[in-house]
């Protein structure tokens, strides 16, 4: 699977540079549960009301940065005139209880996404980790994150 790398850059007054920053989209399939920096495990489960998530998110180094999130969005692409594209993630209408363990180097994620949400073919799970940087031995936050998504559909059987 190829990730995306878009490049994101503020210019400020004068057209100088105020910030810049790179997304980074790593795609999580059941072929490919290892991308970038971390280990996904992903199991289902047919439920009444639709079905139960259970994820594991392992660190392959060190630990998870303690201000990532995880939530259930919505991710549509689009394409705009002069050959301009990009992707949108957004929230979903109704956002499913997430119950969330953080460890330092695992954490393990459970929730229930109703039927109708699963059909969508534009719900995904999101595990977004803000970029950082190491400046005089202190970790500071940087502009730009990696996001590995999970299509809902890719992990339930038809």
């Amino acid at each position: 699977m190829k990730s995306k790398l878009i490049f994101v850059a503020i210019w400020g007054t004068m057209g100088t540079l105020a910030c810049f920053g790179v997304a980074v989209e790593e795609p999580v399939t059941p072929k490919m549960l290892d991308p970038g920096n971390y280990i996904f495990l992903v199991l289902t489960k047919p439920t009444q009301d639709g079905v139960a998530y259970h994820m594991t998110i392992t660190a392959k180094s060190g630990a998870i940065p303690p201000d990532s999130e995880v939530s259930v969005s919505l991710k549509t692409t689009f394409t705009g005139g002069g050959g301009s594209f990009g992707d949108e993630i957004g929230p979903v209408t109704s956002q499913p209880s997430i119950k969330l363990h953080k460890d330092d180097h695992v954490w393990t994620i459970d929730f229930v996404v109703p039927n109708t949400l699963v059909k969508n073919p534009n719900a995904c799970f999101i595990f977004t980790v803000p970029a950082h940087a190491f400046r005089n031995g202190q970790d500071v936050p940087m502009p730009g994150a990696e996001f590995y998504e999970i299509k809902l559909q890719d992990f339930v059987t038809p």
